[in-house]
């Protein structure tokens, strides 16, 4: 993709929050196109392609990273689908978007950061402190919830997902 070209974006996941990010990518048309939708449920799938320009749709996200028509990928799955997309575009090379929470455990955030590079965005947060790990993906995660050991933590001994970075 060069520097004029849209990025071409493949949405996993296609219930009630995607329509609402495809509102954003076609208020920004001009930057972006939503170019595949994957989803379980083809029907629920094809119900955002009356807005769209006939995106691909796939039964199986790990078919539309593979697809070369999609530079990034909009992850809109429930909270514990989050780290297995994240993983399998990275591993595609894709760039990844994916709302808070990032995962479930401290152990699936660590897998899916290794996994690509990855920059935290939190609104209002002028300071996002990206955690940069070697990759040829990148995942931006937006308000995002990062596994992170709090002082309670500490304590008990027992890591949990919590607000922030500790």
């Amino acid at each position: 993709m060069s520097q004029n070209e849209k990025i071409r974006v493949g949405i996993i996941g296609a219930g009630n929050i995607a329509g609402h990010h495809i509102t954003g990518y076609l208020q920004a048309a001009e930057h972006a196109q939503v170019t595949a939708i994957a989803d379980v449920d083809a029907e629920r799938a094809r119900h955002h392609t009356e807005r769209l320009d006939d995106p691909d749709i796939f039964l199986d996200y790990r078919d539309m990273v593979a697809s070369l028509n999609v530079d990034a990928v909009d992850i809109c799955l429930p909270h514990h689908l989050h780290k297995d997309a994240i993983v399998a575009a990275a591993a595609a090379g894709k760039h990844i978007l994916c709302e808070k929470p990032l995962c479930l455990t401290l152990e699936e955030a660590a897998v899916s950061s290794h996994s690509s590079s990855t920059k935290r965005h939190s609104a209002g947060e002028r300071d996002a402190r990206p955690a940069v790990v070697a990759s040829s993906s990148t995942l931006v995660t937006t308000r995002t919830t990062f596994c992170s050991i709090s002082s309670t933590t500490r304590r008990s001994g027992s890591p949990q997902c919590s607000a922030g970075i500790g």
